[in-house]
């Protein structure tokens, strides 16, 4: 799975002729690498460094210990990707960079880096941390020799590490996202009011009419979600979303084709109040007739009946 490009500006006081102390922004950038809407932190298996500008390599002997190789090799599963076996690991070893410069601290961007593990180019497929794990040997007698190449006078900078993580399931990342990162019923209605009441100038709502079909699954949203910087109304399912990425790695809205990472994703407590009514009321719906007040009435056979009030959300 793949994570964020989140650009953060915490401030770190300076005093004029005097280098900035680094230890407090280490520490920043420990935590910040170590926490993760994917993942649960289990070690540092080299803890954050930063590479050195005026060299153009820097290489690490990972020895696992007993306890580490046997939690990676255990965690293994065989599942079917695309017609073809591949292994997913529900403990991992991932490589995590971040960039600070201007005070921004940006988090997993593509850098020019390359990475080689035991002679092999470790190959980026994926948006956010790059996973490692097929590259290791699970084996405590073995070092893991790991190689970073970059280009020699990088302005900023990069700080790497290297963690051992156990991975979450899609259902504990949604109930995450219910719990943590649900948007209020009232942030969508306003926008629904505005919406309708520029109808006519705004591409990306041509009617008081909302599908409540994810557009991945074809079927009703049980859970619907946007990126926080969506500016469209329309949702897809979070489950569904995790679950079709969680392999390719793309991350991308289907909706609006922006790069949506787990991290920037948000439940529409408007539509999930509205799909949980449906569901309680035994009402069969796929679209909503949604009204000039923010409000909504269930639309069946081209047919509208009485406005309703919305349920919560309820977790998995």
């Amino acid at each position: 799975m793949a994570e964020s490009h989140t650009a953060f500006a915490p401030v770190f006081h300076s005093v004029p002729g005097k280098r900035t102390p680094m230890e407090p922004i280490r520490s920043y950038v420990s935590n910040l690498l170590k926490t993760s809407h994917m993942y649960d932190f289990i070690c540092y298996l080299v803890p954050v460094i930063i590479l050195p500008q005026k060299q153009q390599a820097k290489r690490f002997n990972i020895k696992l210990t007993l306890e580490q190789a046997n939690s990676l090799a255990l965690s293994r599963d065989i599942v079917i990707v695309n017609g073809e076996l591949e292994s997913k690991f529900w403990t991992k070893v991932v490589f995590r960079v971040c960039k600070a410069e201007n005070g921004r601290f940006v988090v997993d961007l593509p850098l020019h880096l390359s990475i080689k593990i035991n002679g092999q180019v470790v190959i980026r497929d994926q948006e956010g941390p790059l996973e490692l794990t097929k590259y290791f040997k699970f084996n405590p007698e073995l070092p893991n020799t790991l190689i970073i190449e970059y280009p020699k006078y990088t302005t900023g900078m990069i700080f790497v590490s290297i963690l051992l993580v156990k991975a979450l399931s899609c259902e504990s990342m949604v109930n995450n996202l219910i719990v943590t990162r649900t948007r209020s019923k009232d942030y969508t209605k306003q926008k629904i009011i505005k919406m309708l009441e520029n109808e006519n100038n705004d591409v990306t709502f041509m009617s008081s009419e909302l599908s409540l079909i994810c557009p991945l699954s074809q079927t009703v949203m049980e859970f619907p979600c946007q990126g926080i910087s969506c500016s469209h109304l329309k949702c897809f399912d979070a489950f569904t979303y995790l679950s079709l990425n969680d392999f390719s790695g793309k991350w991308i809205c289907p909706l609006c084709k922006k790069t949506t990472l787990p991290s920037s994703l948000v439940i529409d407590g408007y539509l999930a109040g509205v799909i949980n009514t449906l569901k309680t009321s035994n009402l069969s719906c796929s679209t909503v007739a949604l009204l000039k007040d923010g409000s909504w009435q269930p639309k069946n056979n081209g047919e509208q009946k009485e406005v309703l009030e919305s349920d919560p959300i309820a977790v998995l």
